[in-house]
């Protein structure tokens, strides 16, 4: 079958825990044994943001990967920390927020056109325009998600938002003007309203998967 390496985390000596986004069944936790050996050809096609054929054994927990095969690495990506920074940004989005066993075509096509579109850029090495695809494939995530908010007026109360302080609640999968905020107590303040700046989506990936994204922070720190 067909995955995307999303996450990798050493289990022993020798072992890995392994996330992958598979086209037929989404995403799954595997394992794979004995790929941290010094000479593991399984390993070295198990590289995050690969896309590999593999096959899986049932295990005692999760199922084992056998004879795992690169089809693509996005090498150009790895090479440069910016590009890399951007698509290590969705692999964690996906890992954090995605459950389990739920097959989305819609999710595994952009995930194999993201990196097909970040390699590209990894070849003009222009900030400006990784920054431009960077915000416009978070807006195409939360579409896909169907968590795009109404930026119009507040979920709660229906008043036209004309503050430029708002906020998300991922509970209600809407916003809020600055006095429901006050009075609920719950959501996350959004810096920036403008739909294309990134700060919105930002804000509703980290309220769905309710802990930091940290590859932000990153991004924000190679990409100025």
């Amino acid at each position: 079958m067909e995955a995307l390496v999303i996450k990798k985390q050493a289990t022993n000596e020798n072992d890995q825990i392994v996330t992958l986004y598979t086209k037929d069944f989404g995403k799954i936790t595997t394992v794979a044994r004995s790929s941290l050996k010094n000479n593991s050809i399984q390993g070295m096609h198990l590289d995050v943001l690969n896309l590999i054929e593999c096959d899986l054994v049932e295990g005692r927990g999760w199922p084992i990967i056998t004879g795992a095969q690169s089809i693509k690495t996005f090498s150009n990506i790895k090479n440069d920390i910016k590009t890399m920074s951007v698509a290590y940004y969705f692999t964690e989005i996906v890992d954090k927020i995605f459950f389990e066993n739920e097959k989305d075509q819609s999710l595994w096509d952009f995930l194999n056109k993201t990196f097909e579109d970040i390699y590209k850029f990894s070849n003009l090495d222009n900030d400006d325009l990784l920054k431009d695809l960077f915000k416009v494939k978070k807006i195409e995530l939360l579409n896909i998600l169907g968590y795009m908010p109404n930026l119009n007026n507040c979920s709660l109360c229906s008043k036209s938002l004309n503050s430029k302080t708002i906020a998300y609640n991922v509970d209600i999968n809407g916003v809020l003007c600055n006095n429901c905020f006050l009075s609920s107590g719950s959501g996350v303040i959004m810096r920036d309203t403008d739909i294309y700046s990134g700060g919105i989506a930002d804000s509703v990936f980290q309220s769905m998967s309710r802990s930091q994204i940290y590859s932000t922070k990153l991004i924000a720190s190679v990409l100025k």
